[in-house]
């Protein structure tokens, strides 16, 4: 149920590499520079990565302000090494949608035509963002199969 609200895709994978290839690979795509998204690798099997661009502009510590994050792990398992990716979008688009459906239910009961503008905007801005993160979500996993070598279980 909590992957269906924050719209979080998990996928499992199996690969013919070793635990350590696939950990050499994970590194030289984390280091390579001209990628669109940063990550590391957190501990032995596990590892983050994101995309570089910001879905909110303002700062705001402990606020996830990416437009695509993706935690994995891989472990040796029977048919070789198994990996499992978990990407997830930023919460901005979830949120602005019923703040600005809020405010533009608000505006008309009260006839004011600034709360039915800015609603809209929340709505449509929240309702945009959304989709380019799904975007970006998807390239961001797609990158990660394709240099790992993966084949879905």
């Amino acid at each position: 149920m909590m992957e269906k609200i924050l719209n979080q895709e998990i996928a499992r994978y199996n690969s013919n590499l070793s635990t350590e290839e696939i950990h050499k690979r994970l590194k030289a795509l984390l280091e390579e520079a001209e990628n669109d998204f940063d990550g590391k690798i957190t501990t032995s099997g596990h590892f983050e990565a994101y995309s570089r661009r910001n879905v909110i502009g303002w700062n705001m510590p402990g606020l996830k302000r990416k437009a695509a994050y993706l935690k994995g792990k891989f472990s040796e398992g029977e048919n070789g090494t198994r990996i499992e990716l978990n990407a997830s979008l930023p919460l901005f688009g979830f949120i602005a949608i019923p703040i600005g459906l809020v405010m533009l239910i608000l505006g008309i009961l009260n006839h004011q035509s600034f709360l039915i503008w800015i609603g809209v905007f929340f709505a449509l801005l929240g309702l945009f963002y959304h989709r380019l993160s799904t975007y970006f979500r998807r390239q961001l996993m797609s990158k990660f199969v394709k240099v790992l070598g993966v084949r879905k279980i």
